[in-house]
């Protein structure tokens, strides 16, 4: 997954779900039943745990006119079964990740392998896709992929028991990537006030189109505007029209000093707060690279 490369570029060796051993057809079936069982499961054991008589419907891929655990052992799904060891004790688990079937986007749901069989241990399926496991089998990379009139992907680093605690970055979907990708990000400090663009090229015109569209002001590629100061990493470069940009991950920790910021609460998918949009391209000459 080029993205996640771009943005955590230490995980970029990692190895990809999508790259391990689908699980055989004929082994997938043969344990049906039991995954369904250890799905369900895991969603009983959750309500016991909260006291509640039923999940949210954003906690929920079960409904009465679809049900997600069903759908997903129908022979259209077999490729998104992968076969391993996620979590390295020795035991071959099994990973669905791919389309989230009874609503929109994507889920990923593991089953875990022990002596006695398959358990899953999260309260229920994870409402985005897992791109790769770190070697320690505890670190992931996943993505919450925009979908239909949806501007942005969010991307995670977070650990295998929750995917979505920590780190998030929001990229808009039709940012440009850098051909030249960094093996390991630069720490940079803005020297002035500077736009955050989803392309190398300075575009400042109001867009009336994108701006009726998402409600908030919109001009040209600028995805937000920062005060003097900001601090961030620079995971990768390019050059165009003789002049050099970078394209940096903002940190976390700079909210105080944005100025324009349209993609937060644009409709009609919410970004806000940590998971705003805060990875794009910058002009090389506006930052100054500090040593760690």
């Amino acid at each position: 997954m080029a993205v996640s490369d771009v943005l955590y570029p230490a995980s970029r060796n990692w190895p990809l779900i999508s790259a391990s051993p689908v699980l055989p057809a004929d082994k997938r079936v043969a344990l049906n039943d039991e995954l369904e069982r250890a799905y369900r499961a895991a969603l009983k054991k959750e309500l016991e745990q909260t006291g509640r008589a039923a999940l949210s419907a954003s906690e929920n891929l079960e409904w009465a006119q679809c049900s997600f655990i069903q759908r997903v052992f129908e022979p259209t799904e077999a490729t998104t079964f992968h076969v391993v060891d996620v979590d390295k004790d020795g035991f071959s688990d099994i990973v669905y990740t791919g389309s989230a079937l009874c609503s929109e986007g994507s889920a990923t749901v593991i089953w875990y392998g022990t002596k006695d069989g398959y358990v899953v241990k999260q309260p229920t399926s994870w409402q985005v896709l897992l791109l790769r496991v770190a070697p320690n089998g505890h670190e992931v990379i996943s993505v919450k992929q925009g979908c239909c009139a949806m501007l942005a992907d969010i991307y995670f680093q977070d650990t295998v028991d929750n995917f979505r605690r920590d780190s998030e970055i929001a990229l808009l979907a039709k940012t440009v990537l850098p051909l030249k990708k960094y093996s390991h990000s630069l720490q940079f400090k803005a020297k002035r006030a500077v736009a955050l663009r989803s392309s190398p090229e300075q575009v400042d015109a109001y867009d009336r189109i994108q701006s009726e569209y998402i409600e908030r002001a919109v001009f040209g590629n600028i995805v937000r505007k920062y005060l003097p100061g900001t601090t961030g990493t620079v995971v990768g470069e390019t050059t165009k029209n003789n002049r050099r940009w970078f394209f940096v991950v903002m940190g976390e920790k700079n909210n105080l000093l944005v100025t324009h910021d349209p993609y937060v609460g644009y409709r009609p998918h919410t970004v806000s707060g940590a998971d705003t949009v805060r990875a794009g391209w910058v002009p090389a000459d506006q930052l100054t690279l500090v040593q760690k």
